[in-house]
């Protein structure tokens, strides 16, 4: 799990221009253009989740936390924001395999993870 940790952090140091993958979202047939009308629902819906993630860590409910983890990673990876689908892979695993010590650290990733993508996302107006 380190090494997975330290690849999410090289990631994310190469992503600090855009925490979106454009290259990835090219390949899927999705320009900027296609995404832009997406994102901010994106934003608004993973705002919620990271609100119901806190709630759930907060009242030690390992199963939402996993589920949410889960569906953090989905839709991040469908909108090419990578570093965030990470993070939300590594706190759904460590739920899976009863290992939360990280938990913390990492839902705070994700929190900073979706600031940074809301902050860019309301730039590309």
């Amino acid at each position: 799990m380190e090494q997975m940790k330290q690849t999410i952090e090289d990631k994310t140091l190469e992503e600090q221009k855009s925490p979106i993958n454009w290259e990835l979202m090219e390949q899927r047939c999705l320009d900027a253009e296609s995404l832009k009308p997406v994102l901010p629902v994106f934003i608004e819906s993973n705002r919620q989740n990271v609100s119901d993630l806190q709630q759930a860590w907060d009242n030690d409910d390992k199963k939402s936390i996993q589920s949410i983890a889960h569906t953090i990673k989905g839709t991040a990876a469908n909108v090419g924001a990578e570093a965030l689908s990470q993070v939300g892979l590594l706190l759904e695993q460590g739920c899976r395999d009863g290992d939360l010590d990280d938990g913390e650290e990492l839902i705070q990733q994700i929190k900073q993870l979706h600031e940074e993508l809301d902050a860019y996302i309301s730039s590309l107006d």
